[in-house]
């Protein structure tokens, strides 16, 4: 979760975080499982000019590693203009990230009825996997 509400304002019985994620899905030795998705609890974007058509939305270009390797992944954010990036190649690109004003508590975090992501936390999260990081970096762009 590279936008994610705060620890303090979920709620006890909230299912998930709001907030934009950027998939990792480790290969199983034979199918295709594409790093990159973005998915979407309480919030939404624009993808090719034109809403989110799903909670979690396929990356234009799929890479799936099978078996153990380091791979680099990379998200890019200029304004409101979000890409991801596998091993230095462009998979997805959205933009206008906002709240989901049909999501209750979606709708509490939006600050004087502005549902433009502005600000958040960073969140790291394995949903039943074991996962690896070796480097994080967050980088100022000019």
């Amino acid at each position: 979760m590279f936008h994610s509400q705060s620890a303090h304002t979920l709620h006890e019985d909230q299912p998930f975080p709001i907030c934009l994620e950027y998939n990792l899905h480790g290969g199983d030795g034979v199918n295709d499982r594409p790093n990159g998705q973005v998915c979407l609890p309480g919030t939404k974007v624009m993808i090719g000019g034109k809403p989110n058509p799903g909670f979690c939305n396929d990356p234009e270009v799929g890479h799936t590693f099978h078996g153990d390797q380091w791979v680099t992944l990379e998200i890019e954010v200029r304004d409101d203009v979000i890409s991801h990036y596998v091993d230095g190649e462009k998979i997805l690109t959205y933009t206008d990230p906002r709240y989901d004003t049909d999501n209750e508590v979606a709708a509490v975090l939006m600050q004087n009825g502005d549902g433009r992501l502005r600000s958040g936390h960073i969140a790291i999260q394995s949903n039943s996997h074991p996962i690896d990081f070796r480097s994080i970096e967050i980088l100022e762009l000019d």
